[in-house]
């Protein structure tokens, strides 16, 4: 009675399965291998958000093509591989995007092409034949941004969140040590910022920015009796309060004001 064998092949195809789904983790997607019976489709990629985990049902059809050798017509930047006339009329028969990976699973080779999109006249259709060429072809991590448009359908709206990023924040944020130790408010026929920038220019262009102009009045760390803020306001109507009142007060419409 003859041993029992796994043919060497069935390890290169097992090998080929494994590199796929090393490069499709690394991606941050989901690789599902077919297993047992299969027509021509060795497994799927699911796409999947890598920062909330979520999954989309949003897949592509992969067939594996593993070699332990050379490939047909090998130089050292391109190679071609010829389909099977079956396997190409299932491919492209139905509506799931379908990729052919061809790998070299000992050198951690992988190329990829969406036949859909490769064959897309007659001429190459009956040539069966595919040109790989090892730099635009080649599948690694940095194809998931093209992976992941050929399985999310043009038309669902669906959003990726980007991949995180380690980034150094540095704060612009700065101590308050001290502050006028008065605030004085005054009412005003003034009635936007644009005027009062307009009438402080035409009497003092460096007069300062410390002040808000709310519900006709204007209020400021500067005193509005002086010039030229006697300008902007009823001087009859200024009133001084203590800032420190205003710093440490329970209201918060006048702490909004203090920190504006």
């Amino acid at each position: 009675m003859a041993p029992k064998k796994i043919h060497h092949n069935s390890i290169i195809g097992k090998q080929a399965i494994t590199l796929i789904q090393k490069i499709v983790a690394d991606m941050g997607f989901v690789f599902y291998e077919t297993g047992g019976v299969e027509a021509g489709i060795d497994g799927t990629i699911e796409i999947r958000d890598t920062v909330t985990g979520e999954v989309t049902n949003c897949i592509i059809g992969v067939q594996s093509k593993g070699t332990a050798g050379d490939f047909t017509a090998e130089t050292p930047t391109t190679f071609t591989y010829l389909c099977d006339e079956r396997d190409l009329e299932y491919w492209l028969g139905g509506n799931v995007p379908v990729v052919l990976i061809v790998s070299r699973p000992k050198t951690d080779e992988a190329y990829w092409v969406f036949l859909q999109g490769y064959f897309n006249t007659l001429a190459l259709r009956q040539s069966r034949k595919i040109h790989f060429d090892k730099v635009l072809n080649r599948f690694d991590v940095s194809s998931r941004s093209v992976v992941a448009d050929l399985a999310v359908p043009k038309d669902c709206g669906i959003y990726f969140s980007p991949t995180p990023k380690v980034e150094i924040v540095y704060s612009n944020l700065l101590p308050l040590i001290s502050f006028t130790p008065s605030i004085y408010t005054a009412y005003t026929n003034l009635r936007t910022p644009g005027a009062v920038w307009n009438l402080l220019n035409q009497h003092s262009p460096d007069a300062g920015c410390e002040w808000v102009l709310a519900e006709g009045q204007i209020r400021s760390f500067h005193d509005l009796r002086s010039y030229p803020w006697s300008k902007l306001c009823d001087v009859g109507t200024v009133e001084e309060d203590n800032a420190c009142e205003w710093a440490y007060t329970e209201d918060e419409n006048k702490k909004r004001d203090l920190v504006v």
